[in-house]
């Protein structure tokens, strides 16, 4: 008990140190690292196992901080905005009522702010949404389902109820993000359900790969997933076509960041492959620039993770005898080897293209 008490006021002299500082440093030119290094502390208490009363100045103290500095939690603190999304994420499914009131509010305004800033969360949106899947991903015993549904709903309550934001899109675009990760969540959890199942299976996996939209790596990463199991069962037009998918994604964030005019015009180059493909377009208000840092980091996002991607699904339609959608490929891909002189992997493609209209 004795234990327990000082550790609980250990870290209330922290978070007092921590708004001291803050407070001090408002005007100084170092304010970015002071406030790098106060959520650093902030974010290891919210790791830490803490009494109620911690926990709630803890989520009182990251909510004066993100009123206080936004974009420099937003735009400049990247990374550790990611991770304050994550903590939160994963406080909202507490078995706490208490704690999870306090996550909600904390995310709620960490959306507000982001809203105010550009009219839109996209950045918040992209991170709550990874962080999902990572929650998911390595779910545990502290993660409960049912009480981050429950959250979910809270925040869409707290939107309908705010004022302020009533007359913009704020709302709805909490509304969105709830259900999709509603969905995300329903889904990732009834496929261990249904492991045997390879159809019901496939048709979740899409599922969840369409709410990953936002997130290119995500969605770039289930794509490959969904091409392996197709793969697996010898559905090769199916896998052709996830892998074709990916590569319209991979093409369509190369362009927006490149433009260079070897290169695929973005997914609606893809078309003739099928109109299926604009699903990969990022035009949506909800799509970060791939510029911004910790936005299509896959390896895959590359001209050689273009050229891989392609190199797969054309062999894939071939075997499943579409020679056009395999002739559309290669033709796709020419251009790139031109650009790196591959001459060798030129005269190959244009012998694989040949035998495409035989």
């Amino acid at each position: 008990m004795i234990e327990s008490s000082l550790a609980g006021e250990a870290s209330l002299v922290v978070l007092d140190i921590l708004e001291l500082l803050i407070g001090n440093t408002l005007h100084i030119e170092n304010l970015q690292s002071v406030l790098g290094k106060n959520l650093e502390v902030l974010l290891h208490l919210m790791l830490c196992n803490q009494s109620i009363e911690v926990s709630r100045c803890v989520f009182a103290s990251q909510r004066a901080i993100v009123r206080k500095f936004p974009e420099l939690i937003l735009y400049e603190e990247t990374e550790q905005c990611a991770e304050l999304c994550a903590r939160l994420l994963k406080h909202c499914s507490s078995s706490m009522a208490d704690v999870r009131a306090w996550a909600c509010a904390s995310l709620y305004l960490l959306m507000r702010q982001n809203y105010e800033i550009g009219q839109n969360f996209a950045r918040v949106k992209v991170q709550v949404t990874v962080a999902l899947s990572s929650i998911v991903a390595g779910s545990t015993k502290s993660f409960n389902e049912h009480h981050l549904r429950r959250s979910l709903k809270t925040l869409i309550l707290y939107a309908e109820g705010d004022d302020d934001m009533y007359q913009t899109s704020f709302p709805e675009q909490v509304k969105e993000l709830a259900i999709n990760l509603h969905r995300i969540l329903l889904d990732t959890v009834k496929m261990k359900s249904f492991q045997n199942d390879h159809e019901m299976l496939m048709d979740l996996m899409y599922r969840i790969s369409k709410g990953y939209q936002t997130s290119p790596d995500l969605r770039l990463t289930w794509l490959q997933n969904m091409a392996k199991q197709h793969n697996e069962k010898d559905h090769y037009t199916e896998s052709a076509m996830c892998l074709t998918h990916a590569a319209a994604l991979v093409a369509e964030y190369l362009y927006m960041l490149d433009g260079s005019q070897h290169l695929p015009v973005g997914c609606v180059t893809f078309q003739k492959i099928s109109p299926n493909m604009l699903e990969e377009s990022a035009i949506s208000d909800d799509v970060i620039n791939p510029d911004e840092e910790g936005i299509a980091t896959s390896r895959l996002f590359t001209e050689s993770g273009l050229i891989g991607l392609l190199e797969q699904a054309a062999p894939m339609f071939r075997e499943s005898q579409l020679y056009e959608a395999a002739a559309e490929i290669y033709k796709l891909v020419i251009p790139l080897y031109e650009h790196r002189r591959k001459n060798h992997s030129l005269e190959s493609v244009y012998n694989k293209l040949s035998d495409c209209y035989k």
